[in-house]
């Protein structure tokens, strides 16, 4: 029987994997298993470690903490499509400066609301 916190650690497993655009086989070569076990953990038919976790966070580039419920980090909530989180994590990269003239750019584009 799946326990229900397993279950929400797999979807959220899954979420950020495809959010960093990766496949099963790629992220579980990352961590150091098969990917059919990594099938395991999103399903939640498998319970991963903490050990595991932490890696597979680390590969992800996420906080532990956000592949619980209730977890304050909340941008998996965002409607967010394989572009947006390209955009996104394209961002990420630029400097301060660079981040201040781009929101000038796009809030600059017909129909932007600012």
């Amino acid at each position: 029987m799946t326990h229900p916190t397993d279950a929400h650690v797999g979807k959220k497993i899954r979420h950020f994997r495809w959010l960093k655009g990766l496949n099963q086989t790629q992220l579980a070569g990352t961590i150091g298993v098969k990917f059919q076990q990594l099938q395991k953990y999103e399903t939640g038919a498998n319970r991963i470690s903490a050990s595991r976790l932490f890696a597979t966070a680390e590969a992800l580039e996420q906080p532990v903490a956000s592949f619980f419920p209730d977890s304050s980090c909340r941008i998996d909530q965002l409607p967010m499509s394989p572009q947006d989180a390209d955009l996104l994590q394209s961002c990420k990269t630029l400097t301060p400066e660079q981040r201040k003239a781009f929101l000038g750019l796009v809030r600059s584009l017909p129909g932007i609301q600012k």
